[in-house]
């Protein structure tokens, strides 16, 4: 059976937001989902960096790849300690780029815990052909990486 990790992120970031920009996309189609695709939930540790440093992450994701939903979690690191804890819904989508591999877009939705001076941002990642690891760019100029890996 073919299983597909659906990957999107949004983060908390500290500071102020920086202006919106465009992040260019290619023109592909979105792949339905096949009868061995079902929507499904997906959970993801790991990491990101922003203006307050490398920050924890776990990204709990439902649906399927036209429309994705789910809450970021973030908090502090043993290496940054100060980053306090924050929550917040996203919903996007996937598009298969290639066998297996997705590349995501997600945006944020709504706060659930918010940390004051953090504002949400958005994401772009690219799923790995396994589904084990999940990797890209918080698409705030203020922010870097996001690196991720499924939890079993």
């Amino acid at each position: 059976m073919r299983l597909i990790a659906l990957v999107v992120l949004a983060g908390g970031c500290w500071g102020s937001p920086s202006p919106p920009h465009d992040t260019p996309t290619a023109d592909r189609a979105s792949a339905p989902l096949t009868e061995h695709e079902q929507p499904r939930r997906l959970v993801w540790e790991g990491h990101y960096v922003c203006a307050q440093g490398k920050t924890a992450l776990t990204l709990t994701l439902e649906g399927g790849p036209d429309a994705l939903t789910g809450t970021f979690e973030f908090g502090p690191l043993p290496e940054n300690p100060g980053v306090p804890h924050g929550k917040y819904t996203l919903r996007g989508k996937a598009i298969r780029i290639g066998d297996g591999i997705y590349d995501v877009e997600l945006a944020p939705g709504q706060w659930i815990e918010h940390p004051d001076s953090y504002y949400m941002v958005g994401l772009r990642a690219t799923s790995s052909r396994e589904h084990d690891t999940l990797m890209g760019r918080i698409t705030d100029r203020n922010c870097g990486e996001v690196m991720l890996s499924r939890r079993p």
